[in-house]
C-alpha cells in the first residue's frame, strides 16, 4: 500500500549544538514512511503534573484526553478563585501540553484544574518561586 494519508509528527524537543563555527550546521533526515501499521492509539482522560515544579517563570502541563469534548483548564488561587484559564475549548483525543507563562504570579501555592464536558474534574498543586 502507498502512503496516502497526512501524517503528524511531534516532537517535544531537539538541542543541537555545533561548537566550532567553521563547520557546516547538521542537517536533519527526511522522514519517510516504512509501511501503514494501523496501530491505533488509545488515550485516558488525566490530568498530569506540571514541570518544572516549583517553576519560576515558565512550566509545562500536561494533560490527555481519551475523546472529544470540551476542556478547560483553569489557574486557581488557594482559595478557589480562577486567575486565568488557559484552555477553553473544544479538542479531540490526545496528549497535550500547554506552556504556561507564571511570572506574573506571586511566589506561593496555586492549583491547575481540568475540567472536561464529559465529567471529568482533576485538580493538582502548582509551586510558584521567585
Amino acid at each position: 500500500d502507498e502512503w496516502t494519508h497526512p501524517v503528524t509528527v511531534s516532537i517535544n524537543r531537539v538541542t543541537i549544538s555545533n561548537t566550532k563555527s567553521d563547520e557546516r550546521p547538521a542537517d536533519f533526515p527526511k522522514l519517510l514512511p516504512t509501511g501503514n501499521q494501523n496501530v491505533a492509539v488509545s488515550y485516558t482522560t488525566k490530568l498530569l503534573q506540571n514541570r518544572p515544579n516549583p517553576c519560576r517563570y515558565m512550566t509545562l502541563i500536561p494533560y490527555e484526553l481519551s475523546a472529544t469534548t470540551h476542556v478547560r483548564l483553569e489557574i486557581l488561587n488557594l482559595e478557589g478563585i480562577i486567575i486565568e484559564m488557559p484552555v477553553d475549548k473544544i479538542q479531540s483525543p490526545g496528549h497535550y501540553t500547554i506552556s504556561y507563562d507564571a511570572r506574573d504570579l506571586p511566589a506561593g501555592i496555586y492549583l491547575y484544574r481540568l475540567q472536561t464536558g464529559k465529567g471529568y474534574v482533576k485538580s493538582k498543586k502548582m509551586s510558584v518561586i521567585k
